[in-house]
């Protein structure tokens, strides 16, 4: 004869039930009477559960900020009775190639929460259950500082693929050597960027764009095996744009 299961008492909170059942459900989980407390967005507008010390995430979202609240709400440190601060877990479960799996290319979670506070389970297509993995699905690309570190701060003797995020202005260099920016303005000073894109495409022309805070010179190449931004130079300077010429100007330098 099997030894009959202990009752656990599970409470429901959700926005669509009465305020007293919710107040209710809450307070049971507080007091510990319930030890699971099933919830839907609540924990991510507002309610505090300080008291938990497991939690358990199936809700897909694409938005860090929720996923970040939702965390934040069952990590929140507790004391305990005995005056030892709590120590929480998350299991986060996500479903491969969806939003579940791209939410973690936007944030650092063991940053965010804890190096050890996060715990993984896969949901592969048509598995009746969810498996552990040791590691996010994902992590956050480089910024360009820290990419740049991993370069050793200078621009490799061949384009190498760009390990950071592709940040900064986008610029076009044409056939004839002449580049211009988003907003079709001309370059006054290229720096022989038209050199550098044909580097990477194998051809004359083509966009590139300048990261913001070293200037690098990051060429995309959709006909590679996996299409991707290269880092191909670095400009000495940064671009100037070629100063319009008023009709007024352009009508008196012809009549000279």
């Amino acid at each position: 004869m099997k030894a009959a299961l202990p009752k656990v008492q599970i409470e429901l909170e959700h926005s669509k039930l009465p305020n007293r059942r919710r107040e209710a459900a809450l307070a049971a989980f507080a007091s510990g009477d319930a030890s699971i407390l099933v919830s839907v967005k609540s924990l991510i507008e507002g309610i505090d559960v300080p008291q938990a010390d497991t939690g358990m995430s199936v809700a897909s979202t694409s938005a860090v900020r929720q996923r970040v609240q939702a965390l934040g709400r069952v990590l929140r440190r507790a004391v305990t009775d005995a005056g030892d601060s709590k120590v929480s877990t998350m299991h986060l479960l996500y479903v491969a190639d969806t939003v579940d799996d791209l939410i973690y290319s936007k944030a650092d979670w063991t940053d965010l929460t804890g190096k050890n506070a996060n715990l993984y389970w896969l949901w592969k297509y048509e598995a009746t259950a969810p498996g552990p993995v040791d590691v996010p699905p994902r992590t956050p690309q480089p910024t360009e500082e820290q990419a740049w570190d991993l370069l050793g701060r200078r621009v490799p003797d061949d384009p190498v693929p760009w390990p950071g995020v592709p940040s900064g202005q986008e610029y076009t260099v044409k056939t004839n050597g002449s580049v211009h920016n988003a907003f079709g303005a001309q370059i006054a000073n290229p720096q022989r960027v038209a050199q550098m894109v044909a580097r990477v495409r194998g051809r004359e022309g083509g966009r590139f764009r300048v990261t913001p805070a070293f200037g690098l010179v990051l060429v995309w190449q959709p006909a590679s095996d996996e299409p991707t931004f290269f880092v191909v130079g670095q400009l000495k300077e940064p671009f100037d744009v070629v100063p319009e010429v008023s009709s007024d100007r352009s009508r008196a330098g012809r009549r000279a």
